[in-house]
């Protein structure tokens, strides 16, 4: 394949596959969907630092109205941000050697079923290492052991969020693995209809509304009976605005072959308080 040939191939590649790349790889991860992706900042490449601002809870203040015409005067506070900054440290990647150059060439057509079978399997491979790697900075302030996923169990999980104060504007979320969501399923308590409020919808994957929680099957953690319950400000998540795709010919290192990569590159850091804003239940 020539060279001129070759750059014009990767940059079809970059320009076709990048925004179905992102719009399959959020629809693969649900926790990608789901935390803080809020933040200031460009990330260009490996360590590039961002900010994530949270504005600190206020006071307030109660005045007492009497007879001689009191509580007319009040005191304004002053706003104070909390700063977060998060390193984009980390490159996610997924790369294939194709023997025959018509596996390249209809990567070129998006629509064709070779196409989407080969980003499928990449959104695959970089979607695990992400989750992999979320999952691995988890560290609640407070966790349990819950043999079965019951309506006690989610019950406590709620009442700790209320607890600790989570704001409720952007909801409160339970990712369950796959013995407990048949869990959950089998518990007549838990599918009655008089519990469910609405079907919420994350990623192209419907859930299930429980006392206040909107509930997914997570198959990606690596853990059947495990339960996260957060408010989405517990982690934030940085990363490139689109992964970037490489082609290359491997004549030069004596083999009839092409390469093609992906690579995307984040970060993640718990947020502010974040220990307080999730807690995790597992079998042991």
């Amino acid at each position: 394949m020539a060279v001129t040939e070759l750059a014009q191939v990767q940059s079809t590649i970059q320009d076709i596959w990048s925004s179905l790349f992102m719009d399959d790889l959020r629809q693969d991860n649900l926790l990608i969907n789901l935390v803080n992706k809020d933040y200031s900042g460009e990330i260009r490449d490996v360590g590039d630092n961002v900010r994530v601002n949270q504005i600190d809870k206020m006071t307030g203040e109660t005045l007492t109205i009497d007879k001689a015409g009191a509580a007319r005067t009040f005191t304004p506070e002053a706003v104070t941000t909390n700063q977060v900054q998060v390193v984009a440290d980390r490159r996610f990647v997924a790369s294939a050697d194709f023997a025959d150059l018509t596996d390249i060439q209809t990567m070129l057509d998006p629509l064709s079923s070779r196409s989407q079978q080969i980003r499928s399997a990449m959104v695959s491979a970089i979607s695990e290492q992400i989750n992999a790697y979320l999952y691995g900075i988890v560290a609640p302030s407070v966790s349990s052991v819950a043999p079965t996923m019951s309506a006690t169990v989610l019950a406590g999980a709620r009442k700790y969020g209320a607890d600790q104060k989570w704001e409720r504007s952007k909801g409160w979320y339970g990712l369950l693995g796959t013995s407990y969501w048949e869990d959950m399923l089998l518990d007549t308590t838990l599918t009655s209809g008089d519990y469910v409020d609405d079907r919420p919808m994350v990623g192209g994957q419907k859930g299930m509304r429980r006392f206040g929680l909107n509930m997914f099957e997570d198959n990606s953690a690596g853990n059947g009976d495990r339960g996260l319950f957060f408010h989405p400000d517990f982690l934030y998540w940085v990363q490139q605005y689109e992964p970037r795709f490489k082609v290359s010919d491997k004549h030069a290192q004596g083999e009839f072959a092409m390469m093609v990569s992906v690579d995307l590159v984040g970060g993640a850091k718990l947020g502010h308080s974040g220990n307080i804003k999730h807690t995790l239940r597992t079998l042991v």
